[in-house]
């Protein structure tokens, strides 16, 4: 029985996932930026009393739990780009089915 074939799969698998940590990590530090940033914004709003009713806290949860649906949505531009490049995007197209 011949191993390479196997050894194929596992390594393009083993490649799949080393690209997909450094996706969700790039995201999470870009998450960490955008919560870093918009903090000290609203700590600064904050002290002119602009937030009204809201506090700091309630403003950055807002913002970490839109930015987890933002950032959660799979990348669709890119599979779009290869329909269109391949050709299939008139049969994606004729198909009741989103891309989603």
């Amino acid at each position: 029985m011949k191993l390479g074939k196997y050894l194929a799969v596992v390594t393009i698998a083993v490649q799949q996932a080393a690209a997909a940590r450094v996706v969700f990590l790039g995201r999470v530090a870009f998450y960490a930026v955008l919560l870093a940033i918009y903090a000290r914004i609203w700590t600064l709003v904050g002290a002119k009393g602009a937030l009204g009713s809201f506090g700091r806290a309630d403003l950055i949860w807002y913002l970490a739990v839109t930015e987890w649906i933002a950032l959660s949505i799979p990348p669709l531009h890119t599979e779009i780009e290869a329909d269109i490049r391949s050709g299939n995007v008139v049969y994606q197209l004729t198909r009741p089915i989103s891309y989603f």
